[in-house]
């Protein structure tokens, strides 16, 4: 809207501010503005959001001094009071139509008739979860139909072979004469059935590997492309969901090639010396992270340190993956998973696994080894009826049983029970047995040279719930750093108020006291305020990245990471925060930077702190800012002068830029929401000042191309308002 055509309604809706009797009536209200993604747009019939358009501004005015009220009809039931504040934000807008209102009052008792705006949002079909199951479906679907018609028609063959063999051995039985005829014609047979056998393992193997191929194209590919910096959090979920079932498929290819390798014979056991205890916790390790994806607890509990005996690595690490596999399938949110390795006697051994999940009835536990035999259940997260065939084989050829005892409603136990030392089978390729020996870890003082010197390293806190993560993440640590462990956030900031740490790493998801809990405690505490802080999450979300951003974290890692990852963040970590206290232990540099005196550093900080708990709000006065370190507006005015040069509002500004800027480093955002995050009304006064300090536009900054006007994430193209006072 022109500006001289929006004064003019604004005057006109002023002059109906009085009824016919002078009384005061409601203001009137109008929507006056409203921005995309920054971009003003026309609004005069609605607004519709193109598909990747999330962000919406509303602004409105009234015709008098007033305060109001809005919603969004649609994502809002109530209304929302917002005071004297001319706009509406929605970031992130789903799909759908809404429909935006705002009124005015001037007693905050008697309300205008409402404005109305119309929106609609739309998004592409390949940003739908409906697209990417029936991709995934449909591939699933094509392997087990291509399996399928070539074991019906493997076995149709089969079928009319034998009738074939039937039919002459018949023929042959009337006519005892050429007995030796029909002795040879039945060899021949036998042969030829022989021979259609193997055609028919070799063309599934074929097949099979086919598959396999396209797959691999696949993976390598969807897993390039979600390495990307420059995707949307959208897409790059998308790519990870195709990621993850294209694994998964290959998975069942994988076992669908070892059931073949069975029916011709060429699977041999390789058996190795091994400790089972270490090798199924492995296996089970790698099921953390779905385990806390579906809210299932997962416990490892063998019965004594360790187990040696003889397997085969690959087989065993099928076994227990399948057992695992189906267990967390059939357990639902809130149950549990447990793993037991356990002593059966002295030649055998147990790997049991527990769920709490539906159970099997009486009537189908005999069936549920049985090839492509699935039971009938309510659950939903799928499953082939290949995984406990191929276990039963697995533990055959060890020589071994596997067995299960269900009660419908509580739960399945499978028990794998399998010799210490298992006899080589006929044509395997299995190697020597060797003399078993204790698979012990070897004692503290063999491992190198003990200092009597007490450690003096920086002292690193892990704390995470799930015992085998928490030494996992304390191995990769421990070669640099002291490593102090907690079970839940309650005890690491125990630990942290006993020992200054020089860093914390903590999982987001504990019992108690959860990660953001312990960052946000660390955060609130002066003394241990300035500690970095890392956390893990298996939940990959922009949720969980604005929360950990919210409560102070410094950096925020995905399960599944590499150990490489973890400590180089660490390290960049503990490093630049030790060289900012050697650099404080002496003076602090305010925003202006001019260096102040470490006798007023503790002023600053108290500057610094009022700062950063009102730093999204931009209404805060230099009044308030007063009040927050607790003295007059002119103390307050006479100090930061006289420290910083400028007056509290440049003060103010210059720390807000200074936390926007470390919020672009980070990519908290785009512009327009970081520029809201640390108290700037309109994006375009955030792009002008930024400019001013760091000589560059905030896009620019964020990408560390230099200054430039022109790239892709330039601030949105709005009128400039005044900032705030």
């Amino acid at each position: 809207m022109p500006r001289s055509l929006r004064s003019v309604l604004l005057a006109v809706l002023a002059l109906g501010g009085l009824n016919g009797a002078g009384q005061t009536s409601p203001p009137d209200v109008g929507i006056v503005g409203v921005f995309m993604d920054g971009i003003a747009v026309s609004y005069e019939t609605g607004v519709s959001l193109p598909k990747g358009r999330r962000n919406l501004e509303v602004r409105y005015a009234a015709s008098s001094m007033a305060q109001f009220q809005f919603r969004l009809d649609g994502l809002e039931e109530g209304w929302a009071s917002v005071g004297a504040r001319t706009a509406a934000y929605y970031r992130h807008l789903p799909d759908g139509d809404y429909t935006f209102y705002v009124r005015a009052s001037s007693d905050g008792i008697v309300w205008s008739a409402p404005a109305a705006l119309s929106v609609s949002v739309s998004g592409a079909y390949y940003e739908k979860g409906w697209f990417w199951t029936l991709l995934v479906l449909g591939a699933l679907g094509a392997v087990l139909a291509g399996y399928r018609w070539q074991a019906g028609r493997s076995r149709r063959e089969a079928k009319r072979l034998e009738d074939l063999v039937t039919s002459r051995t018949r023929a042959l039985s009337d006519e005892k004469a050429r007995a030796e005829n029909a002795l040879t014609t039945v060899e021949e047979q036998a042969l030829q059935l022989l021979r259609m056998d193997h055609i028919k393992n070799r063309l599934f193997t074929n097949v099979s590997h086919e598959i396999r191929t396209p797959l691999t194209l696949i993976l390598h590919p969807l897993q390039q492309a979600a390495g990307r910096e420059d995707l949307d959090d959208d897409l790059r979920r998308s790519l990870s969901t195709a990621h993850s079932n294209a694994r998964r498929l290959l998975h069942l290819v994988n076992q669908i090639l070892d059931l073949a390798k069975l029916d011709a014979g060429g699977a041999a056991l390789r058996l190795v010396p091994l400790d089972v205890v270490a090798q199924v916790r492995q296996s089970v390790e790698a099921f953390a992270s779905e385990a806390e994806r579906l809210g299932v607890r997962l416990r490892f509990q063998p019965a004594q340190p360790t187990v040696p005996a003889h397997a085969d690595r690959a087989g065993l690490d099928k076994v227990v993956f399948n057992l695992v596999s189906n267990a967390l399938k059939a357990t639902r949110a809130e149950g549990s998973v447990r793993v037991r390795v356990e002593m059966d006697g002295t030649d055998a051994y147990e790997i049991v696994v527990q769920d709490s999940g539906e159970g099997i009835a009486a009537d189908e536990i005999d069936a549920v080894f049985d090839r492509f035999y699935q039971v009938e259940t309510d659950r939903t997260r799928g499953g082939t009826g290949i995984g406990l065939a191929l276990t039963r084989e697995i533990v055959d050829l060890h020589g071994g049983t596997i067995t299960v005892t269900s009660d419908p409603g509580t739960g399945s136990t499978f028990v794998v029970r399998l010799p210490v030392a298992p006899e080589v089978l006929e044509g395997g390729e299995g190697e020597e047995l060797e003399p078993l020996e204790p698979l012990l870890s070897p004692p503290l003082d063999v491992l190198g040279p003990r200092s009597s010197e007490p450690d003096e390293r920086p002292l690193v806190i892990v704390a995470e719930d799930h015992p085998e993560l928490r030494a996992l993440v304390s191995g990769v640590l421990r070669p640099q750093w002291r490593v102090a462990e907690a079970a839940d956030g309650a005890e690491a900031l125990a630990l942290a108020r006993a020992e200054r740490p020089a860093l914390v790493v903590s999982d987001v998801l504990m019992p108690g006291t959860d990660g953001l809990a312990l960052c946000r405690s660390l955060r609130a505490d002066p003394a241990l305020a300035d500690i970095p802080v890392i956390l893990l999450t298996a939940r990959v979300s922009e949720d969980i990245r604005l929360d950990a951003l919210e409560t102070g974290a410094d950096d925020l890692l995905t399960k599944p990471f590499s150990d490489a990852e973890l400590m180089a963040r660490a390290r960049n970590l503990v490093e630049s925060r030790s060289a900012l206290r050697r650099q404080y232990s002496s003076e602090v540099v305010v925003p202006t930077g001019r260096a102040v005196p470490s006798a007023d550093a503790v002023f600053v900080e108290r500057l610094y702190a009022a700062v950063d708990e009102r730093l999204d709000d931009a209404t805060f006065s230099v009044g308030e800012f007063a009040r927050a370190v607790g003295m007059s507006e002119s103390t307050l005015k006479r100090r930061v002068g006289r420290l910083a040069g400028v007056p509290p509002v440049e003060f103010v500004r210059g720390r807000r830029l200074e936390r926007a800027a470390a919020l672009l480093l980070g990519q908290a955002g785009t512009v327009s929401e970081i520029a809201a995050q640390v108290g700037f009304e309109s994006p375009s006064y955030f792009a002008r000042c930024f400019r001013e300090r760091y000589g560059m536009t905030p896009s620019s900054f964020a990408t560390h191309d230099g200054p430039s006007d022109g790239d892709g994430a330039a601030e949105p193209h709005v009128a400039p308002d005044p900032p705030a006072a």
